[in-house]
C-alpha cells in the first residue's frame, strides 16, 4: 500500500509547477487571516476574501487567456463562491486551490456557471444551504472540463455535487463527499464524460450517486458506502452509470439500481428492464461494470470525527483499485488489525480495571457494557452474564470482513432508571451484532442508531422508555428480529424526520417482532415521517396501539403475513396503517387487520396499497379508506373490486384468534385464514417458529397452523 501524508502538499506541487510554467500566468493570493483590506491580490497583501479573488482572476483572463492560479490560505471563508464564462481557462487551465491546511467555504456553496478549463482543488464546503457544488447550464453555454480534486463536500442541504443539464467532460477525484442530506452526486441530465474515480461517497440521506435522462458517468475506484438509497441509481435507461473497482456496503435501497433498454429477439421488441443489485457479480455483469466488492470497507474510527484513514488490516479495499492502489481517495495511514477475541462482562463480579487479556476469562470480566464497547473490535464477541446494568452502551467501533457481537447470557437488563438518555446507542457503527438483552427506562430511547449500516439486532425486549424503544437516524439496512417493543412513552420504532422525503434510514427490516402498548395520544406502534419507509415488515404482530403504522412522505414498502389488531385507542383517527403523499405504495399481502378503527388508510391520493390476500375483521369506522373518491370500504368486495390498485383474494371474516385480550393472535383449527394466503413466500418461519408454508397455501396472518401439537409423537410407517 502505497501511503500519502498530505494530500494539499501533493496537489499544490504538482499544480503550482503547471502555472509557473506558464509565461503570463498570475498567481493571485486571498488569506482571510493576514489581510490588510482592500488588498492587490500579492502574496505580501493578499485580498480578505475569496469573491475577490475570483474577480480579480476575471481581469487577468482579459490580459491573457487561462493559466492563472487562486491561491486560498488556509481558513474558513463565509461566502458564496461563484465562477462563470468569465474566469474560464483557455489553452491552459484556471485552478482555484487550498495552499496548505484546511480551506473551508462554510454555509455556503460553490457555483460554476457556463466555465470551461476549471480546476477546484482541496477546498472544504461545508454546510452549504442548497448544493454543495453546482455546476450550472445557461442559455449561452455550458461548463466543460472542469476538474474537481483533493475537495471534500459534506452536511449540504441538497446535493453534494449537482451536476445541471448538458455538463459534459467533468472529472471528479479523491475527493470525499459526505452526508449530504440528498444524494452525493446527481447529474440531472444530457451530461456526458462524468468521470469519478478514488473518491469516497458515504452518509448521504439520498442516493450516492444519481444519474438521469442521458447521462453517462464512470465510476473508478472509489467507496460507496452507507447512503440512505441506492449506492448508485439510474433514474432513466437512456445513459448509463459505469461502475469499475468500487467497493459497494450498506446502501439503504441497495447497492446498484439499474435501468437498461434491452432487445428482446422474442418476441422482437426492446424493453426496459430494470432491477436492483445487492452483489459483486450481479454490479459485475451490468454493462461495462468490472472490478466492483460489495462488502464493509472496514473503517474501524469513523465515530472519531468521521475519520477515514484509520481502517481494519483486513479491508477489503486494499490494493483492489485498477491501478493497483487502495479503493478510495487515498491510501491507508494507519492500520487495526483485528484480533477475533471473547470478552466477559459481569456486573457483579468484574472490574474496568482488568486487562484486555484478563477479560477474556470469565473469572476475570469487565464490569460494565460501556467500558467493553471502547475495546471491542472487529471479529470481537462481548458475553454480558446476567443481571442488571445501568448508564449507556455507546458502541462506535464497528466490524469489518469479521462483525462485532455483543450477547446477552441469561437475563441482561440495561436499566436507563430515568435518567440516562440512551441504552444501546450505535454510532457509526456498522456490522454490529445485538442479541439477547432487555432494555428499559431510558429518558430518550432503548436502542438508538446514528449513522449506522448493516447491524442485526435480534431477541431484544426495549420497553417503557420515555421517547420510543428504538431510534433510527441516517442508519442502513438495519434487520431487527425477534423483537418486543412494547409500552414506550411515545412510539415503538421512530424514523427520525429528514427534510427530504427520499433520504434517510433505508433497508430497514422487521422480522418476527411484537410492537404494541403505544397507546398515548398520537403515539404509534411505528412511526417515520418524512424518509424513508422500512422496507419489510413481516411475521410481526403489531397491536393495541393509539396508531400501528403511518409512513409520511415515504418510499414503497411490504408488510406481509402480520396482525393488526387493536389500533382502536381513538374511535375517529386510529387506524392499523396509513400512507400519505408522495407517489408511494404500500403492499400488504398475507396480513390480519382486525378490530382497528381503520385498517387501511390513504391519507392522500398519491398514495395507494396493493392488498393481497389480506383478511379484514371488525375494523369500527372503515376497512380501507381510498383517498381516490371511494371514501369508506366497509366490506371485502369493494376492496377486491379497487381498479386503480392491485387488490385481490382478500376476505371479511372473523379470524378466530386463540385469546385476543392476552395479545395470542395464533389461529384456532376452524379459522379460514388457514391456507387462504398466497401460494408462494420468501419467508422461512412465522413469528412462532413454525416453518411458514404448511400445506396448499401460506396462512394468512402471523401464525402458520400446525395441527401437529408439540409433543405429538407421528409414526410414519
Amino acid at each position: 500500500m502505497k501511503k500519502l501524508t498530505c494530500i494539499y502538499t501533493t496537489g499544490l506541487t504538482l499544480i503550482l509547477g503547471l502555472a509557473i510554467s506558464t509565461a503570463s500566468a498570475v498567481t493571485i493570493y486571498v488569506d482571510a487571516a493576514t489581510s490588510t483590506p482592500p488588498g492587490d491580490g500579492s502574496s505580501s497583501d493578499p485580498f480578505e476574501t475569496i469573491m475577490e479573488g475570483v474577480n480579480n482572476l476575471a481581469a487577468s483572463n482579459t490580459v491573457s487567456l487561462g493559466g492563472h492560479t487562486l491561491s486560498i490560505a488556509s481558513g474558513t471563508y463565509n461566502e458564496a463562491v461563484t465562477f462563470t464564462s468569465s474566469h474560464s481557462g483557455g489553452t491552459s487551465q484556471n485552478k482555484m486551490l487550498a495552499t496548505g491546511g484546511s480551506v473551508i467555504i462554510d454555509s455556503n456553496g460553490l457555483v460554476l456557471n457556463q466555465c470551461t478549463n476549471i480546476v477546484i482543488d482541496g477546498i472544504t464546503v461545508d454546510q452549504a444551504p442548497a448544493e454543495g457544488i453546482k455546476l450550472l447550464t445557461g442559455t449561452s453555454g455550458v461548463n466543460a472540463d472542469v476538474t474537481i480534486t483533493n475537495c471534500t463536500v459534506r452536511h449540504s442541504v441538497k446535493q453534494g455535487i449537482y451536476i445541471a443539464r448538458y455538463n459534459s467532460n467533468v472529472n471528479i477525484s479523491e475527493t470525499f463527499i459526505y452526508d449530504n442530506r440528498y444524494s452525493g452526486v446527481y447529474s440531472f441530465g444530457y451530461s456526458d464524460g462524468i468521470f469519478i474515480n478514488h473518491c469516497l461517497i458515504l452518509a448521504n440521506g439520498n442516493n450516492g450517486i444519481l444519474q438521469s435522462i442521458q447521462s453517462y458517468i464512470t465510476t473508478k475506484n472509489s467507496i460507496i458506502v452507507g447512503n440512505g438509497g441506492y449506492g448508485a441509481g439510474e433514474e432513466h435507461n437512456q445513459g448509463d452509470i459505469t461502475p469499475i473497482n468500487c467497493c459497494f456496503y450498506g446502501n439503504g435501497r441497495g447497492e446498484f439500481f439499474s435501468v437498461e433498454y434491452i432487445y428482446f429477439p422474442d418476441p422482437g421488441e426492446w424493453r426496459v428492464v430494470q432491477g436492483v443489485y445487492n452483489t459483486a457479480e450481479g454490479i459485475n455483469n451490468i454493462s461495462g461494470g468490472s472490478g466492483n466488492l460489495v462488502g464493509n470497507p472496514g473503517f474501524s474510527d469513523l465515530a472519531n470525527n468521521w475519520n477515514f484513514s484509520q481502517l481494519y488490516s483486513d479491508s477489503i479495499i486494499f490494493d483492489a483499485a485498477d491501478d493497483g492502489d487502495d479503493i478510495g481517495p487515498y491510501q491507508s495511514t494507519s492500520t487495526v488489525t483485528p484480533a477475533n477475541n471473547t470478552y466477559y462482562v459481569n456486573d457483579a463480579t468484574g472490574s474496568d480495571a482488568n486487562s484486555t487479556i484478563q477479560a477474556q476469562n470469565s473469572s476475570t470480566p469487565w464490569k460494565s457494557i460501556t467500558h467493553a464497547a471502547t475495546i471491542a473490535a472487529a471479529g470481537d464477541t462481548v458475553i454480558v452474564a446476567e443481571g442488571t446494568y445501568t448508564g449507556q452502551a455507546h458502541i462506535t467501533k464497528g466490524g469489518s470482513v469479521n462483525p462485532v457481537t455483543y450477547q446477552g447470557n441469561g437475563t441482561v437488563i440495561l436499566d436507563g432508571q430515568s435518567t440516562t438518555d440512551k441504552g444501546f446507542y450505535l454510532d457509526f457503527a456498522s456490522g454490529i451484532i445485538l442479541e439477547g438483552f432487555e432494555v428499559k427506562s431510558y429518558t430518550d430511547s432503548g436502542i438508538a442508531l446514528n449513522y449506522c449500516m448493516s447491524n442485526s439486532i435480534s431477541n431484544i425486549k426495549t420497553h417503557h422508555n420515555a421517547v420510543s424503544g428504538i431510534n433510527l437516524r441516517r442508519s442502513q439496512r438495519t434487520a431487527f428480529t425477534d423483537m418486543t417493543i412494547c409500552s414506550n412513552s411515545t412510539h415503538g420504532i421512530f424514523f427520525e424526520t429528514e427534510a427530504y422525503y427520499r433520504s434517510g434510514s433505508g433497508g430497514t427490516t422487521l422480522n418476527r417482532c411484537s410492537i404494541f402498548g403505544h397507546t398515548g395520544w398520537v403515539n404509534y406502534g411505528i412511526l417515520k415521517l418524512t424518509g424513508f419507509s422500512p422496507e419489510k415488515i413481516s411475521n410481526c404482530n403489531i397491536y393495541n396501539n393509539w396508531r400501528g403504522i403511518n409512513c409520511y412522505n415515504g418510499t414503497d414498502f411490504t408488510i406481509e403475513n402480520c396482525v393488526l389488531s387493536g389500533n382502536n385507542i381513538d374511535a375517529q383517527y386510529s387506524y392499523a396503517v396509513a400512507i400519505s403523499l408522495t407517489a408511494i405504495k404500500c403492499t400488504v399481502i398475507n396480513c390480519i387487520i382486525a378490530n382497528n378503527t381503520i385498517g387501511l388508510k390513504e391519507e392522500h391520493p398519491q398514495g395507494d396499497f396493493n392488498s393481497i390476500n389480506n383478511c379484514y375483521y371488525n375494523n369500527s369506522v372503515a376497512d380501507y379508506y381510498d383517498a381516490d373518491g371511494g371514501g369508506n370500504l366497509t366490506n371485502v368486495t369493494d376492496i377486491n373490486n379497487l381498479s386503480d390498485v392491485t387488490s385481490t383474494n382478500n376476505i371479511g371474516v372473523d379470524p378466530l384468534f386463540i385469546n385476543v385480550a392476552e395479545g395470542n393472535f395464533r389461529l384456532d383449527k376452524e379459522s379460514l385464514c388457514i391456507n387462504a394466503g398466497t401460494t408462494y413466500t420468501d419467508l422461512k418461519w412465522d413469528l412462532y417458529g413454525n416453518p411458514r408454508f404448511i400445506g396448499k397455501a401460506v396462512d394468512i396472518g402471523s401464525f402458520e397452523y400446525n395441527s401437529h401439537i408439540p409433543g405429538t409423537v407421528i409414526i410414519i410407517n
